[in-house]
């Protein structure tokens, strides 16, 4: 609904200027705007409409761009997969949602017409599913391109987005027009955006952070380069070829990037702000890194955010990342995801619901106007997180005396051992500050001796596991220096890589069943 107004304004106010470009081909506003509204009269030829939900399977390109835009245009409710997903998923959310449109790729095209026959099914790339549903691209062409005109409710449900399962079942989270404006206004507020800026847009267009900064944008009027995937040197030319200005990444991918070959020899002097959502335990040598580039001018912000948080609520702005990497009384400063952002109340409380004291652990609840509607068809579940239109996130934090917030792990990752609480991402911020570690999940095992034993899966550097004892013998003093007896790791484990979702988070469940 917003987002459609901001399109017809940029469209009407500069309409040749760039918009979108993606795979090399590039829309201007008129004619991004031209393309949404093609998309909006071919879905509601196929029985789109308000309140009607379209499931989306579609990898990062112009089409999830364009369908996603007429979705909310129409006032369709918009309910994306990751490409990723695999058969039972896409058919557990198609019927979970009680969808009416399919959209998807040719790939998964077949899969889904013998599922549901009975479904529209339109499918970009259609030449590779020849006799499958209809082709997107054609329909599009000969559709209209006109503003179909339809009014849409600005709390009438806008999307739902189904949660990862890292915490169990997907679940479906409700969103409205209205909290997606209010998650934008928030982005707009905190990041201070620039006409003649120019953005990145490389984590799934589908989820979390690439769906917000994407409504941002587009409301913004910042002409955005979309790549497929994150691939870190495509970034990195990317950057170079159209200097761009604003970047961003989260953990993994903030990871990746700063240990790209060649890194120091690129170009990134038109880099002007790097928004790094929650990049790591060790982030600060990630912004020195990037600092030490002889071209570098930019600077950084982190914040914290979520699909149940309508999109991120705090924010370590960048003045406060220059003083806590220039200022070593303040280094620990880098890893704080900030302070509140506008128009929202982040609280540290106990089991109990009051606050807990500067430097304790509680749990981490916000008040926000972006929040979620609650769990399509779950009442139960809603009403365990959201309580008095508070979200009782489950995450574990603690506040500084300037109002500084830092995470602490997951409450149901919390570890139990020896009688004694261990947060797993402290444990987690100590051995990624090892020079031999890449990145390294902490989780809980039962154990006769201590109720929960709590085991280190690293994932060391190239070359570093040659001699494991020697490695294991590092990271055991490493600790010992650094962590009291009962926070240290009981067991170690050395692996390649780690079980991440799409969007890049270690799957803790998975480790743990990994573990056996």
């Amino acid at each position: 609904m917003f987002l459609a107004h901001a399109l017809a304004r940029h469209a009407t106010a500069r309409p040749d200027e760039p918009a979108l470009s993606v795979g090399g081909e590039t829309l201007t506003w008129a004619g991004l705007r031209e393309r949404v509204h093609r998309a909006a009269h071919v879905l509601l030829a196929h029985g789109a409409g308000p309140g009607v939900p379209v499931v989306s399977v579609l990898a990062n390109s112009r089409e999830l761009v364009e369908t996603q835009l007429a979705c909310l245009s129409i006032g369709a409710v918009y309910v994306p997969l990751l490409p990723v997903s695999v058969q039972r998923e896409i058919e557990h959310v198609v019927r979970d949602a009680g969808a009416r449109v399919l959209l998807c790729q040719a790939d998964g095209a077949a899969g889904l017409a013998a599922a549901f026959p009975d479904l529209p099914l339109l499918v970009v790339g259609h030449e590779g599913a020849a006799g499958v549903g209809t082709d997107y691209a054609a329909a599009a062409a000969a559709a209209p391109t006109h503003d179909p005109g339809i009014v849409v409710d600005p709390q009438a449900v806008a999307s739902i987005r189904y949660t990862s399962g890292t915490t169990g079942a997907p679940k479906g989270c409700l969103t409205t027009h209205d909290r997606l404006a209010w998650a934008a206004a928030v982005y707009l507020t905190e990041m201070n955006l620039e006409r003649t800026d120019r953005a990145t847009l490389s984590s799934p267009l589908a989820a979390g952070l690439g769906v917000a900064l994407l409504h941002t944008y587009v409301v913004a009027g910042i002409p955005m380069w979309v790549l497929p995937r994150f691939d870190a040197d495509a970034l990195l030319d990317l950057v170079e070829r159209e200097r761009i200005t604003l970047v961003y990444a989260i953990e993994s991918t903030f990871a990746r990037l700063t240990r790209t070959e060649g890194l120091l020899e690129r170009d990134l002097s038109s880099v002007r702000l790097m928004y790094a959502n929650s990049p790591g335990k060790d982030a600060a040598s990630g912004f020195r890194l990037l600092r030490s580039n002889p071209t570098w001018r930019g600077r950084f912000f982190n914040a914290y955010g979520s699909t149940e948080a309508g999109g991120s609520v705090t924010f370590n702005r960048p003045e406060d990342i220059d003083r806590a990497l220039d200022d070593p009384s303040l280094a620990g400063r880098t890893e704080s995801i900030g302070r509140d952002a506008p128009f929202c109340l982040v609280e540290c409380l106990d089991d109990d619901g009051r606050p807990v004291p500067d430097g304790e652990v509680g749990e981490l609840v916000i008040s926000a106007p972006s929040l979620f509607a609650g769990y399509l068809g779950l009442p139960e579940a809603t009403a365990e997180v959201l309580r008095d239109g508070r979200l009782h996130t489950g995450d574990l934090a603690y506040r500084d005396a300037e109002g500084f917030v830092y995470m602490a792990g997951r409450k149901r990752e919390m570890i139990k051992s020896g009688g004694l609480n261990v947060y797993p991402a402290e444990v987690e911020m100590v051995l990624t500050a090892h020079p031999d570690v890449v990145e390294v999940a902490v989780v809980g095992i039962a154990d006769e001796q201590w109720g929960e034993k709590v085991v280190a899966v690293v994932v060391p550097e190239p070359g570093a596991a040659a001699d494991a004892d020697v490695l294991l013998e590092a990271l055991r003093t490493h600790c010992t220096d650094r962590l009291a007896g009962y926070k240290r790791p009981k067991e170690y484990r050395l692996v390649t890589t780690l079980p991440k979702g799409e969007t890049g988070k270690i799957l803790k469940r998975a480790v743990v069943e990994a573990l056996g």
